[in-house]
């Protein structure tokens, strides 16, 4: 009789080879399974329709003229003062920011009058930071005369970035600005108490002020967008709490149909309100400025708003810091929490919406 192999040898070979299929399945799997989860992480797999956001960046005054002007053309780099902070206005769906300096074909700026003025070729730093619509209702839009307001209107557009409130004439100055996105439409009016360049009939400037104006600029923005927000270039400089003017206005734009009020002009922060469920940002401060003098004008932050159909939903709040080449950048620990104090904040987060 031929001799076999016994049976309990088989049970355990067989034993030991599904011990190892197990153990080398649970392994490479989970490896396998780790860039998937990264990748959604991250926002390579798109979310579902219902929970696609838009994302609106508002920032506050942006001087490129002067101390800025000379540091760009020192590092040779016409963008150097958004570099620090590029991710974030790049990457939105719509940038927003108040031109606190207008382009001109004569750009050159006499010492003895605090004048701001742009080289044309300056509209590349506004374009590669991923601004799409500006402010050019403000104080310092007459440094450039009418001709500099309309040559500034021709030149943003040109360069694919919408101006709001100023342009060829009243008409086209209360006219809303529109920034299409893929899911949504959001329409920004402009207006400054800090009047300078007021335009006229058949004359560039900025847009008037006033309640009826806003009103019957509303109404049609409404009939435009999906999202209406308005900029409002007002307030005392430097105060760190906003006036009656501002928070009257602000109150009457949400009143009448605005989503988002975001102010600018007191060069420093000022409060952030919810009000009637709307964002109010009484002031963003300085994003890009030449101030090294002052701490709190160098304090500043920008506010990422989400929007969900025609909602806003959320914001969030990225504490930042001029630097010393008049750069923001982000900050953390008790400088981010010093400028969150400022804005009337205990978190970043701040819960929006009429539901």
């Amino acid at each position: 009789m031929k001799r076999g192999v016994s049976p309990w040898w088989f049970s355990l070979v067989a034993l030991a080879l599904v011990s190892a299929l197990v153990w080398a399945g649970l392994f490479f799997g989970s490896r396998l399974i780790r860039p998937t989860r990264g990748l959604q992480a991250y926002g390579a797999v798109a979310p579902p329709p219902e929970t696609a956001t838009t994302s609106l960046v508002l920032c506050g005054d942006v001087m490129l003229a002067r101390g800025v002007r000379d540091q760009s053309e020192r590092m040779e780099d016409t963008a150097w003062p958004f570099r620090q902070n590029l991710f974030l206005t790049a990457n939105a769906d719509v940038a927003f920011a108040n031109l606190e300096s207008l382009f001109s074909e004569n750009p050159e700026q006499d010492p003895a009058h605090l004048e701001f003025k742009l080289r044309p070729e300056q509209v590349e730093a506004l374009r590669v930071a991923g601004f799409d619509v500006v402010s050019l209702a403000n104080n310092h839009a007459g440094n450039v005369g009418r001709a500099g307001m309309a040559f500034t209107v021709n030149l943003l557009r040109s360069n694919g970035i919408a101006p709001s409130g100023g342009g060829h004439n009243l008409a086209e100055a209360h006219r809303p600005a529109v920034v299409a996105t893929p899911r949504l439409t959001v329409a920004f009016c402009s207006y400054t108490a800090a009047a300078s360049l007021v335009a006229a009939e058949d004359a560039p400037g900025h847009t008037a002020w006033g309640l009826d104006l806003l009103r019957e600029d509303l109404a049609r923005a409404e009939g435009e967008a999906d999202v209406v927000v308005v900029s409002l270039h007002a307030g005392d400089e430097y105060a760190p709490r906003e006036n009656g003017l501002q928070r009257d206005f602000a109150h009457a734009a949400i009143d009448v149909g605005a989503d988002i009020v975001v102010g600018h002009h007191p060069h420093v922060l000022e409060p952030i309100e919810v009000y009637r469920g709307r964002l109010i940002c009484y002031s963003l401060g300085n994003y890009v400025f030449d101030q090294p003098w002052n701490y709190e004008a160098g304090q500043t932050a920008a506010v990422e708003v989400l929007l969900r159909g025609d909602e806003p939903r959320r914001a969030y709040v990225h504490p930042l810091e001029i630097n010393a080449d008049f750069q923001p950048e982000p900050v953390d620990g008790l400088a981010a929490e010093e400028i969150l104090g400022r804005l009337d904040l205990e978190t970043t987060r701040v819960e929006l919406g009429l539901d």
